[in-house]
């Protein structure tokens, strides 16, 4: 209204805004190959999804929902067994992601679309691998001429899973975040937001101010390295609250790359994204 008040709004009630899908896909390192079953010969260090003879452990939390299946034989099983929790039940929550093939072949795809559900734990992708997974890891595969078979032995040591490119293990898990949504919150309390530098106009950029807390050339600064690219709950109360807020977040806080961190390099800050409202009170 002329206030600025949201109207039909009650504390606490707020949207999800997404700004691309959230997407990461599983990591083949530099020197490391994946198993190829046409060839018969020994394979050492290839990364391994389980063939018939051998079975391996998909140990993950994926949205804070664990997924577990230690008779994994292939990437494919790998991959419809991690579907069957993208969806709710009655007796666990969903992950809201859905898992693909990688186009070459030698992992897995893990895509959030951030359109379904309305629980917190369904958008954004939260992947932890945790130590006793096996799967799509590194193995060695001694070819056996004797029965045309391989025989499997992991080569996986703790939790240095090679699914998360140069992660350390932390607490005997390796995780990451890919954050292209933002949960946005009414408040009928009055909202103050950091003053931040705005590239588009406004006050001009004081180069004296930017290692100054709380300036907006400091912020500015922050925002461009990564200071938005988080889980915290965004807190409106006008219409000019949460425009300012969405503009924000798209230039600034939004892991478009998918790499679980924010690049200055470009790829994820997009500060040509200006939000305005229209006539009718839509944002554009």
């Amino acid at each position: 209204n002329g206030k600025g008040d949201g109207l039909n709004l009650r504390d606490g009630q707020g949207i999800w805004v997404s700004y691309a899908d959230s997407k990461f896909s599983t990591d083949v390192p530099n020197g490391v190959n994946v198993f190829n079953p046409n060839t018969q010969a020994t394979q050492n260090g290839v990364i391994f999804w389980g063939d018939e003879n051998n079975a391996v452990n998909l140990d993950i939390t994926l949205n804070g929902v664990r997924i577990q299946n230690n008779s994994i034989k292939s990437l494919d099983q790998a991959i419809e067994y991690i579907n069957t929790f993208t969806a709710p039940t009655d007796t666990r929550e969903g992950t809201g992601v859905k898992a693909v093939r990688k186009a070459d072949g030698s992992g897995i795809e893990f895509i959030n679309t951030n359109a379904d559900g309305t629980t917190d734990n369904m958008k954004n992708i939260d992947l932890v691998v945790n130590q006793a997974n096996t799967a799509g890891e590194r193995h060695n595969l001694t070819w056996q001429a004797n029965n045309n078979s391989f025989q499997a032995t992991s080569r996986k040591q703790g939790a240095n899973s090679v699914w998360i490119p140069g992660n350390n293990p932390v607490n005997g898990t390796e995780r990451i975040q890919i954050v292209t949504a933002h949960k946005y919150v009414y408040s009928s309390t009055p909202v103050q937001l950091d003053p931040m530098y705005n590239p588009d106009g406004g006050p001009a950029f004081n180069q004296a101010n930017i290692n100054t807390p709380g300036t907006a050339e400091n912020n500015y600064r922050n925002a461009v390295n990564g200071s938005l690219l988080n889980t915290t709950v965004r807190t409106f109360r006008t219409t000019e609250d949460l425009r300012e807020l969405l503009q924000r977040d798209a230039r600034y806080g939004v892991d478009y790359d998918g790499s679980g961190g924010f690049e200055a390099d470009g790829s994820d800050v997009n500060e040509g994204v200006k939000v305005t409202v229209g006539a009718t009170g839509e944002f554009i």
